[in-house]
């Protein structure tokens, strides 16, 4: 089955696998955030639809889950700041150091 996931919500899902989730959950998950589409209005104007490739729906209940469970995995080598939709990331040098921040940040991307 292909599923076309946001980055997010495939890290999510991963995690989820991996605290074990029923399958179901998991693919009840999947068919949410598949197959979405949107349009605009304006006055009495209706856009074409469009299909959605990424991103997560605002106001669903999914979408704070989705997002604590992507924070909460992040494990950067330096010291984290999580809060709310925030997170920060420090580093403490001495004077003479070399910082290593550029390699935390591209782990995260990994």
């Amino acid at each position: 089955m292909v599923l076309q996931l946001t980055l997010v919500a495939f890290a999510a899902l991963h995690n989820w696998l991996c605290i074990d989730l029923p399958d179901v959950i998991v693919r009840w998950i999947c068919a949410f955030l598949r197959h979405r589409r949107q349009r605009v209005k304006i006055g009495d104007i209706l856009s074409d639809w469009l299909q959605l490739a990424a991103g997560m729906p605002q106001g669903s209940y999914l979408g704070p889950l989705t997002f604590v469970i992507v924070i909460d995995s992040l494990r950067p080598g330096c010291v984290t700041h999580k809060f709310v939709d925030d997170t920060m990331m420090t580093e403490i040098l001495d004077k003479s150091a070399v910082s290593c921040m550029q390699s935390f940040v591209d782990e995260l991307v990994q």
